[in-house]
């Protein structure tokens, strides 16, 4: 388009350029006339061939400009149609560059979700075969367990039932003794795996208030005395443990009887049976009750608060399910608390809840006189022989008024 340009300053230039000549042809003309006058006609002819010379040279040379003209402009609009398709392919490469770069960022995106999710899911089919392991497991176990003592109250329930087997009133006492203590330890195993199921499946309810430690402390030292002064075991609680704790005070009191009762039982003869209490600087109370038996090894730390595991004492003479500190665990956590365990073998151990300290609890009014007739309210569901074991549980009692009402009877 420049080069164009510039051929059209050239044509323009060159037609001034000969219309100069022509304007000097004519003058030359005029002055010759003058001086010659005897060749006027010869000089006409030839200012009559200049000028029409003239005239043809500007002729063309105005046709030609228009002709250029044309084609410039017709030039310059092809040009501006080139340049405005090249801006719009330049535009079009950039939008597709910047789509693909979207897909790819999407494709990343979605690579890196799919990824997730797949670990996600690996992670929870491990789970499952871990639970279902874990199920299975627990299931052997607890029928296990539950086998031992049913034995025992079956087989020494035959022995008293049987009329062929010779038996003295002190063996039958003391079959009555084993048959209660394995109905005991059944019911216990039965109530702990109930309250273990409860636990798992978020059923279990919990009614968090402030509970002041040394009332409880007291009952259960009056509760787990007699399994202590049966080993000779020596048991001494914090008298001043005058701090209450937010928590469930039956919950509690299941929790600290679990861990008392393990402190006596893996206890040795003779030991002792020390509980405190103190305030954390994070605002909780830790309750600490500490042993003086064989102890505990970093293994055998690791396996603690697993179902049915009693860390070898299987073939021990303690009776035990392994269930207990399992639950003790989950009921700790369910009231916002902590658990845990120093120990070292040979040293006895310290087990330890930490509960969210509550502000003093007053102390109950102290009745003014005793009560002379006590009324007992029994409920059962409609099962003859626990009500036939309860009316002979309270037959021997002094001054005894038993009333029995059908279900559906009249009050």
């Amino acid at each position: 388009m420049i080069r164009l340009r510039s051929i059209r300053h050239k044509l323009m230039s060159m037609v001034l350029l000969g219309t100069l000549v022509a304007l000097f042809i004519s003058l030359a003309a005029i002055l010759a006339y003058e001086v010659h006058s005897a060749q006027r006609k010869l000089f006409a002819d030839y200012l009559a061939i200049a000028l029409g010379v003239t005239v043809l040279a500007l002729l063309m040379a105005w046709l030609l400009l228009a002709e250029v003209e044309q084609r410039t402009q017709a030039l310059e609009r092809s040009n501006g149609e080139l340049a405005r398709e090249a801006e719009q392919r330049a535009q079009a490469q950039q939008e597709v560059m910047r789509l693909n770069q979207e897909l790819e960022a999407r494709v990343h995106e979605r690579t890196l979700q799919l990824e997730l999710k797949n670990g996600e899911l690996a992670l929870a089919m491990h789970e499952a075969r871990s639970a279902n392991q874990a199920k299975s497991a627990f299931v052997s176990s607890m029928s296990h367990e539950l086998r031992t003592p049913l034995n025992a109250i079956l087989g020494f329930a035959q022995i008293l039932g049987s009329d062929r087997l010779p038996s003295t009133l002190e063996q039958k006492k003391e079959f009555a003794g084993h048959i209660l203590k394995a109905g005991r330890h059944l019911l216990t195993l039965i109530n702990e795996i109930l309250d273990l199921a409860k636990v798992e499946s978020g059923t279990l309810s919990l009614s968090l208030e402030p509970v002041a430690l040394r009332p409880l402390l007291e009952e259960c030292r009056h509760m787990t005395a007699p399994l202590a002064a049966g080993r000779g075991i020596t048991m001494a609680f914090a008298d001043d443990c005058r701090l209450s704790v937010q928590a469930d005070r039956t919950r509690l009191r299941q929790i600290l009887l679990n861990l008392l009762s393990n402190a006596i039982k893996y206890n040795r003869d003779q030991g002792s049976v020390s509980v405190d209490c103190a305030l954390q600087v994070d605002g909780r109370v830790r309750i600490s009750v500490r042993d003086t038996g064989m102890g505990l090894d970093s293994a055998q730390q690791a396996l603690l608060f697993q179902p049915f595991n009693r860390l070898g004492q299987e073939g021990g003479a303690q009776e035990g399910s392994g269930i207990g500190l399992v639950v003790t665990k989950r009921l700790v956590e369910l009231m916002d608390g902590g658990i845990g365990v120093a120990s070292l073998p040979g040293a006895g151990s310290t087990f330890w809840i930490a509960l969210r300290a509550a502000d003093a609890v007053p102390a109950p009014a102290v009745a003014g006189q005793p009560l002379n007739e006590v009324t007992l309210l029994y409920v059962e569901d409609n099962k003859p022989l626990d009500v036939d074991a309860f009316n002979h549980a309270v037959h021997g009692a002094p001054d005894h008024v038993a009333r029995q009402r059908q279900p559906g009877a009249g009050a």
